[in-house]
Formats: C-alpha cells, structure tokens, sequence
C-alpha cells in the first residue's frame, strides 16, 4: 500500500507493530546513541538515522515487489514491513566503524564491536528459518546493515579529515566475514 501513500518509506522505520518492538526499538536507540552521539554530533546521528531508515524502507519495498512479480504471493505485498530494526542494525554497523576492538558483553560471551553486525545478520538468518512469524523482520535488518555501510563507507562526512567516506580496509564490506570467508 505504499505505492499511492509514498510517506510510508519515510514513516515505516519509526513504526512497531508490537510493544517487544517498541522496548527494543527504544532500548537500543537509547544504548547505541549513547555510544555513536558523542562521537558524530547529534546533527550527524539524526542524519544517519534518517538516511538508514529511507534507504532500508526503499529496498525493502522494491525487493517486496520484486519477489512478488517473481513468486505472484500477493502476501508479499501485504505483509507490513516496518519498524526500527534497520536503524538500529544500522548503528551496529556505526559502531563497528569507530569501536572495532570495544568487547560488549552479551549475556556470557565477549564480542568485539568489529562482528556484532555480522553476528545480528547471521542470528536473523538462522532464526528466520525457524520462526516464520519472524521472516519479516529479516530484510529490514540485512538491508539496515547493507545501507548503513554505504552511507558510512562512501558519503559520511568525516569531521577530522574532512573527506567523506571510510576508505579504511578495516571498514571494508570483506571485513563483515570471518577471514577464510574473504
């Protein structure tokens, strides 16, 4: 229903279906802002959250579409597609940028920053094929990580040098993959 209300690309990221949703969705802004908002500036943070969300919201929808033309499911064009899942996998991939080595404590294990967002894309590859309530939320996260490395990686303006974009190897797309996978 996008295709005569075109606002829905714009809007869908901010919208959770469910209260777990909401909790999460603002859990994450809240402990993945504290981290990136110092570094990046408020201005640069809403930025990137809108870029992210618009971005991941566009191909979403056009994947929808082409999986449907290609399947001929109308579900895939009824399903709702939203929430802020891309974003926040999206700032998964800001702190992989600038806090590589950082080690997070997830429950009892120690992740570097560096594979939290390939550890997130892997986790909601392999829960999808079990929950199928969940599958929705599968190309919203991947294109969220997707998008958010571009926009980091080529059009980001760096404060201290100036230049836009991370050219760095450590940042190259390569560098989301375990080393006998490059």
């Amino acid at each position: 229903r996008t295709i005569p209300f075109a606002w829905n690309l714009i809007t869908a990221g901010y919208v959770e279906q469910t209260i777990p949703g909401v909790i999460i969705s603002i859990i994450g802004l809240l402990l993945f802002g504290k981290l990136l908002e110092p570094l990046w500036g408020t201005k640069e943070l809403s930025k990137f959250v809108f870029i992210v969300n618009f971005s991941t919201s566009m191909c979403v929808f056009v994947t929808a579409i082409a999986v449907y033309y290609v399947t001929q499911q109308e579900s895939y064009l009824y399903t709702p597609l939203s929430g802020f899942y891309g974003v926040l996998s999206g700032l998964l991939v800001g702190i992989k940028q600038l806090m590589p080595e950082m080690e997070l404590n997830l429950f009892v294990l120690k992740i570097k920053g560096k594979w939290i967002p390939s550890l997130i894309a892997l986790i909601s590859v392999v829960v999808s094929f079990f929950m199928k309530d969940l599958v929705s939320y599968l190309p919203v996260i991947l294109f969220g990580i997707y998008m958010s490395w571009i926009y980091l990686r080529y059009f980001q303006k760096r404060l201290e040098t100036g230049l836009k974009g991370d050219p760095s190897e450590e940042f190259s797309f390569s560098s989301f993959f375990p080393a006998i996978l490059r």
